[in-house]
């Protein structure tokens, strides 16, 4: 994510977001596409900070299992996304906020959605983003998640530390870059 952000910067900085904001998609479409040559390297931990980069986002995605005040066991899938858009860094950043909960014992899927405003934080190797009530924080391996959703029937707060250490993933290359499967001769 961060060569996303880094890779689009410039250009799109000087757009409002009035008219960046239907470009978004293809600006995330066309930083993957686009080649890794002016990419900047990620250290970590002082990555996981937030920037002032014109689209970044963090988020969590687990599997839980969980017991209901009468007892009974049920297993959930989870999902909280924040995306952080910086126009102009010198005025608070736009922050759009995803919540997802499957309730796979029940068969129920419920969301939610939040839009702040708030200045980039200013934590150096690390993070604590807010929208709202809801937050996610944290840094070198140990991180916190909590939302409820506005019609009450699902919350979360949780606390996670990483098994493993941090890795980044190999470089994205683009399909066309890539060697075309050989074909099998008919047996």
């Amino acid at each position: 994510m961060f060569m996303i952000n880094r890779l689009f910067h410039g250009a799109a900085r000087t757009l409002r977001f009035g008219a960046v904001s239907p470009l978004l998609p293809a600006l995330f479409c066309g930083a993957l596409l686009a080649s890794t040559a002016n990419a900047q390297t990620v250290t970590l931990p002082k990555d996981e900070a937030p920037h002032t980069d014109l689209v970044e986002w963090y988020y969590f995605v687990g599997h839980l299992q969980g017991i209901d005040p009468a007892g009974k066991q049920h297993t959930y899938g989870y999902q909280m996304t924040m995306f952080q858009v910086v126009q102009d860094p010198t005025q608070p950043a736009l922050y759009v906020t995803n919540v997802a909960i499957t309730d796979d014992t029940r068969g129920v899927y419920d969301k939610d959605s939040q839009t702040t405003f708030a200045p980039v934080p200013v934590e150096i190797n690390s993070f604590n983003l807010s929208s709202n009530t809801w937050n996610m924080q944290g840094g070198s391996g140990k991180y916190s998640v909590n939302a409820a959703l506005s019609d009450q029937n699902y919350a979360f707060t949780l606390s996670m530390q990483s098994a493993i250490p941090a890795a980044l993933h190999a470089t994205f290359s683009p399909p066309s870059a890539r060697p075309a499967p050989r074909a099998r001769a008919p047996t």
